[in-house]
């Protein structure tokens, strides 16, 4: 079993079902409206990611996000991605994390990767309620009657991965975000010439 394998095993819930990516990819259905509303793709395993640079943590992608992107599970067991605009970071601590912020931030946790919001809850909790009314209108405008309306889907992925919703992302979902995004040690790249990506929280 390799390294990335049993880091894998360590993902199981906290009633010792089969870690989510497992459950995801047994349910064609289920991986379809997690694409749909977590805005990620799962792969049927894990592969190298697609940039060809090198990672300061070494890691494989489990899936892609719209935009391109990739998230990777990186060695030390916390979640990265690796953007397609040069992009890099880490975003959550575990893959229950990274599936709770997807399924909590209708406008993408991408929006609020900034270190304004850090330091100005106010600003942040102002813009979680225009970002929000807009990613709920852009998932009834892509998707129409081809999906549950936003919060019956939303509630259905949660209690099939046994994820939990919050009522205030602002407290209760991306300080998580930000504090895996900035700790210490940074995940980042270098490509062939030696340029290093830039952080998410910029």
């Amino acid at each position: 079993m390799g390294l990335f394998d049993k880091l894998l095993g360590k993902q199981k819930d906290n009633k010792g079902n089969d870690d989510i990516l497992a459950i995801i990819r047994k349910d064609a259905s289920l991986a379809e409206k997690v694409g749909a509303l977590c805005n990620i793709d799962i792969y049927p395993s894990l592969q190298p990611p697609f940039a060809q640079v090198k990672l300061s943590i070494p890691g494989m992608a489990f899936g892609k996000e719209g935009g391109g992107g990739e998230y990777v599970f990186l060695e030390d067991g916390s979640i990265g991605y690796v953007g397609a605009e040069g992009e890099c970071g880490r975003v959550a601590e575990t893959l229950r994390d990274v599936f709770e912020l997807e399924l909590n931030c209708a406008y993408s946790w991408y929006n609020y990767a900034e270190r304004k919001y850090m330091d100005a809850p106010e600003t942040l909790a102002r813009d979680i309620l225009k970002y929000e009314v807009e990613g709920r209108e852009q998932f009834a405008d892509a998707y129409g009657d081809d999906m549950p309306d936003y919060d019956a889907l939303r509630n259905e992925i949660a209690k099939t991965l046994n994820l939990k919703i919050s009522n205030d992302i602002s407290t209760d979902i991306l300080p998580s975000f930000f504090k895996s995004a900035t700790r210490e040690p940074l995940f980042f790249f270098t490509d062939d010439e030696g340029n290093r990506s830039y952080n998410l929280v910029r």
